[in-house]
């Protein structure tokens, strides 16, 4: 099993090529960024199961990474890969 370190390192890492290779590609919507986005949301609920056990072991559970989703869509946000609505 993989650490909560080594999770958030890869969950990293893939976010950055993804905001990267929809910034060549020039779409969200393109396969390749799809595909990508699909192996994040793999790491991204390893980590979430993750850190649920560890909650439930014991009082103070880590926080979860709700800024590494906020900074993507932001990323995007001011490239036009997404509706700013």
């Amino acid at each position: 099993m993989l650490s909560e370190f080594c999770l958030n390192h890869i969950i990293e890492k893939l976010r950055v090529q993804m905001v990267e290779l929809a910034l060549k590609k020039g779409s969200l919507l393109d396969h390749d960024v799809i595909e990508l986005s699909q192996r994040l949301d793999v790491y991204i609920v390893r980590l979430q199961r993750l850190m649920k056990e560890r909650a439930g072991q014991r009082i103070a559970a880590p926080a979860a990474r709700p800024a590494v989703m906020r900074t993507t869509y932001v990323v995007m946000k001011e490239k036009k890969l997404v509706d700013p609505a």
